[in-house]
């Protein structure tokens, strides 16, 4: 027992436990876990994303050859889902409304970024017509490339490269 009975005239009295035990162990918890939280979101190594690409030629079905193509997959919805997003902000902050951003993207970039328009300002443009499987593919190529493993040492510079070389933005004719 962590407190002894108190004894009083009326009798042996049990006193409740205090919070301080409690406290200190959520505290003990929370300091071991501490290491393993600051290690999450830990980006994913170049040579890493490899092996699991490397494991999709061979058996696309398997766990790290799922990770590969989820990782590739991730990253262009990532930047579908923000780039867009991200300049129609800058532009409502610098003039209050959103008819100016379509404006400044026509004379600027021209009409044919809005083929393109979620990922143009990352610099890669992925047309719809393009099956995912195939961008995942020419990206599993790229990065198998030692260049990229010496120059890109995290998997998404890596990503971004291999999409930027291989889908990069063609300039508008005018």
């Amino acid at each position: 027992m962590l407190f002894p009975a108190r004894t009083t005239a009326a009798g042996p009295r049990r006193t409740a436990r205090a919070p301080a035990p409690r406290l200190a162990r959520l505290a003990a918890c929370l300091m071991l876990a501490a290491p393993v939280l600051a290690t999450a979101i830990e980006p994913l190594k170049t040579e890493d994303l490899i092996g699991y690409c490397a494991t999709y030629e061979t058996a696309p079905d398997a766990a790290e050859g799922v990770a590969c193509v989820h990782y590739i997959k991730g990253f262009v919805a990532g930047a579908v889902a923000t780039d867009d997003r991200v300049a129609r902000n800058v532009a409502r902050q610098i003039s209050g409304n959103d008819d100016y951003f379509r404006s400044w993207e026509e004379v600027r970039y021209g009409r044919k970024t809005r083929q393109y328009e979620p990922t143009f300002f990352a610099e890669f443009c992925i047309d719809d017509a393009i099956p995912l499987r195939d961008v995942v593919l020419k990206v599993i190529r790229d990065i198998q490339d030692p260049v990229y493993l010496r120059e890109e040492p995290l998997a998404r510079d890596a990503v971004y490269r291999a999409l930027r070389q291989d889908y990069a933005c063609e300039a508008e004719e005018r």
